[in-house]
């Protein structure tokens, strides 16, 4: 079966997009990580973030 270049780049489109939000998920996931660990520290010493 001989897909269309439309589909094909609807669906390279897609993976791009699904790419993209995976890496933009793994940097939330960091930074939350990160400002938790950041408050854990700050919390003995009375400040909050």
């Amino acid at each position: 079966m001989i897909r269309s270049a439309k589909t094909t780049d609807i669906e390279a489109i897609a993976f791009l997009k699904y790419k993209m939000f995976q890496e933009i998920h793994i940097e939330h996931i960091l930074c939350d990580h990160f400002l938790e660990k950041s408050n854990r520290l700050a919390r003995p010493l009375g400040l909050y973030l």
